[in-house]
């Protein structure tokens, strides 16, 4: 394992709790309306222990919210013809949603794959994470999981290489305003049918200004060690995936709730804990990880094996002030990640180590001031 920075102050290292649990599993009365309907469907119930939605569009709309709509559709299409009567409601849009998910899926691989052959005459290879790969190799197939963009990654020094690769394959550089800090560039494809694609090229994960920038994820070892599912292409290992969906899950204030359902489908990939403790602790990510794992539990019950339990815990007196400020009920809420609790405080408190999330309080100041200089640009860039 590697030695601890000497520069940081050790306070995320200390013993853990005894308690693995940070928090009880939710009920199904806890959260917001409909939510208790989507729990049922995600935790596997029978349908006659679905809890009624107060309409069937208001269960769309919150699963929409959430970026769970299509798992919605598996789940009301498995249940049938047991399914409740609310069910029949939603399935023309739920099986319009789904063709036109599988119709963009063929669009959106065509154009990884003509990336990476380009990008890989020129020598070079890049990765492929965040959605397109969780579509592509974790969930069971991928008009399961919705996204939007397409995030590949590059080498600093093969930007270049990448961009030209991506113009030869018919991108072009979106206009300005591009993300704020230097860390990605978004390219747009206009397909003609009906599909129009986006790439965000990084060379980075994250944004430099954002409150948990410490998270270093070593992108460039992940891309090593990764898994080529076309010429030029790479996916991470399930443990580099579940690495980068914790960090994902504290960049974005710890939601929407598609998040934990991807570290539930990373986990039945199966997750060497002694490789993952090793990467969690080089990437800074104790705390990412523990809320992860922890909040994943008591949403959707992850049935996490006994080797989880050095991850799952966490010293004290973050655990408890995790558990005095959030309620993983909380999460189900829409627009609870942009709450300034969950968009400034637990995120100071997502990093490992004292200098870590002083630097990040010290630097909240000029956040502010870079959302009052840049109103459009995505919030969790720069929060």
């Amino acid at each position: 394992m590697p030695a601890p920075d000497p520069r940081e102050p050790q306070a995320d290292r200390q013993a853990p709790a005894p308690d693995e649990a940070w928090w009880p599993p939710v009920r199904l009365d806890e959260g917001p309306p409909n939510a208790a309907t989507l729990l049922a469907l995600l935790r596997g119930e029978p349908p006659e222990r679905w809890p009624a939605p107060e309409s069937a569009q208001a269960l769309l709309d919150l699963a929409v919210h959430h970026r769970l709509h299509l798992e919605l559709e598996h789940a009301l299409a498995g249940a049938a013809p047991a399914a409740p009567a609310w069910a029949a409601a939603l399935e023309p849009e739920l099986r319009a949603w789904k063709a036109h998910t599988r119709v963009e899926w063929v669009y959106k691989r065509e154009a990884a794959e003509a990336f990476g052959r380009e990008l890989e005459r020129a020598g070079a290879r890049a990765l492929a994470f965040k959605g397109l790969a969780l579509a592509w190799r974790v969930y069971p197939s991928p008009d399961r999981r919705a996204y939007g963009d397409l995030d590949l990654f590059v080498a600093p020094r093969e930007r270049a290489l990448a961009e030209a690769a991506l113009a030869a394959c018919g991108f072009r550089a979106a206009p300005a305003p591009q993300p704020f800090g230097d860390f990605q560039k978004v390219f747009l494809k206009d397909t003609g049918h009906g599909v129009s694609l986006v790439v965000d090229l990084h060379w980075a994960f994250v944004s430099p200004e954002t409150l948990v920038r410490s998270l270093r994820p070593d992108l460039e070892a992940i891309l090593a060690r990764g898994e080529a599912v076309a010429p030029g292409l790479i996916v991470p290992a399930a443990e580099d995936a579940l690495l980068l969906a914790a960090v994902n899950l504290a960049r974005d204030g710890f939601a929407p709730l598609s998040h934990y359902l991807d570290v539930r489908y990373l986990l039945k990939q199966g997750v060497d804990w002694a490789a993952l403790e090793v990467r969690v602790e080089a990437a800074r990510t104790r705390t990412a990880m523990a809320l992860a794992l922890n909040l994943g539990d008591s949403l959707l019950g992850l049935e996490l094996p006994p080797e989880a339990a050095v991850l799952r815990r966490h010293v004290e007196w973050k655990r408890v002030l995790f558990q005095r400020l959030l309620r993983p009920a909380d999460t189900l809420t829409p627009g609870w990640n942009l709450a300034p609790r969950a968009r400034y405080l637990l995120k100071v408190l997502a990093n490992d180590g004292l200098g870590s999330m002083l630097g990040a309080c010290m630097r909240m100041p000029l956040g502010l001031v870079r959302r009052w200089q840049h109103p459009h640009a995505v919030s969790a860039n720069l929060e």
